[in-house]
């Protein structure tokens, strides 16, 4: 007995250190880290897809395929004038970038001096040379980083479809090959976990992008409508931080309001684009939040902030972003192994 225990303790061992040698890929791989999180993504949408194409008695193969070519129709055809337009709106912005911030700057000292004689100080806190300080900063950043990001984004163009067909073609075969490593005391526990993260990671992150999509076209109508600058760029910088709980409507529209207040050719759109960007985000907190999201995270707003300051610490944006799926992960997981432990959560 003790030495069928001992060989199930080491089983389990075994199986523990797959799945940290595979966390500790992801994590350390920063170059491979946006391909295994596409992939992630991209295997996530397109399995419900292929399941109902199976019912339908087509061949799990033959439903990859047409769901692939079908994926490809929607990228070149539709995605790609979204790209298209969003990149041409923000080649325009770079090159009029430098005398924009420019008057953002020389906006930010005459505020500063303004407020500084009201108060009676004389002292110069130095805004706009910070300011100054963050544009050359960032520029610099810019320049170092783009060949990696331009290199990350091909090689994430090239390696994202090929993993994810034949993750879906052989994924069921390597699950049970993964599944008979576990030992037969723990084999119910596991798979009920694994069930369980599984489908709230899925169903968070569909959520999240149904939400991102409807807030970002959203944005993108309003401020069409009220003819502000670069709609495209902004909306989509809207969706994208929307996937952060609580900071995301914020970040995302400090963007597009600090470029049409502080812009002596734009600030017309200030207001209107702040209406719009306060409809967009009521809409969102009333309905599509509600509707979608509410009901998945079940985590409470304390926990949501600390996991995304944890995640924003160690791994930038992308932290936030994944910060909240992996926090419900983690939950589920303390919840199973003290109910495995002590006989309740």
């Amino acid at each position: 007995m003790n030495r069928t225990a001992s060989r199930d303790n080491l089983k389990l061992l075994f199986v523990a250190l797959i799945v940290l040698f595979l966390g500790f890929i992801f994590i350390w791989s920063s170059s491979l880290r946006p391909t295994f999180f596409l992939t992630i993504l991209n295997l996530i949408l397109l399995t419900p897809i292929i399941r109902k194409l199976e019912k339908r008695k087509f061949s799990r193969t033959n439903a990859i395929i047409l769901v692939f070519a079908i994926s490809a129709f929607v990228v070149v055809f539709g995605i790609t004038n979204g790209v298209h337009l969003i990149r041409n709106q923000w080649t325009t912005l770079v090159q009029t970038l430098p005398a924009v911030w420019l008057q953002i700057v020389n906006k930010i000292s005459a505020l500063q001096n303004s407020v500084l004689e009201n108060l009676g100080v004389s002292v110069d806190i130095g805004a706009s040379d910070w300011m100054l300080r963050f544009g050359s900063d960032t520029q610099s950043w810019i320049l170092t980083h783009l060949p990696t990001l331009l290199g990350d984004a091909a090689s994430a163009a090239f390696l994202v479809p090929i993993f994810s067909f034949f993750i879906l073609r052989d994924g069921k075969e390597w699950r049970a090959r993964f599944y008979a490593l576990i030992p037969k005391k723990y084999y119910d526990t596991t798979i009920e976990v694994l069930h369980e993260t599984t489908v709230a990671l899925e169903d968070f992150i569909r959520a999240k992008v149904i939400e991102a999509t409807s807030v970002g076209l959203l944005a993108f109508i309003g401020l069409l409508i009220v003819g502000a600058p670069y709609a495209g760029l902004f909306a989509f910088i809207v969706g994208i931080t929307n996937i952060i709980p609580y900071l995301g409507q914020i970040l995302g529209a400090i963007a597009p309001l600090a470029l049409y207040s502080m812009t002596d050719s734009m600030n017309q759109y200030f207001w209107p684009a702040l209406i719009v960007l306060i409809i967009v985000n009521v809409v969102d907190n009333l309905l599509i939040f509600p509707l979608f999201v509410a009901k998945i995270v079940n985590l409470s707003p304390l926990t949501l902030l600390a996991a995304v300051a944890v995640g924003q610490e160690y791994y930038g944006l992308v932290g936030m972003l994944i910060a909240v799926p992996l926090a419900s992960i983690i939950k589920i997981i303390y919840q199973e192994v003290v109910t495995l432990l002590y006989g309740t959560e």
